[in-house]
């Protein structure tokens, strides 16, 4: 869900042009969503030590 949230705030930018510091703004949130969403999954997939 993070990792498609982020993608879409990427792809929103390039979609459409944000004026003033929305830019700057939007493509700080969709990295962030998009690396905690990518983090999460591959902690996902650890296997357990235990």
């Amino acid at each position: 869900m993070f990792t498609g949230s982020g993608l879409l705030c990427l792809t929103g930018v390039l979609t459409f042009v944000p004026v003033g510091d929305a830019l700057v703004y939007l493509l700080t949130i969709g990295a962030c969503l998009f690396l905690t969403g990518t983090l999460l999954l591959g902690v996902s997939r650890f296997p357990d030590c235990g």
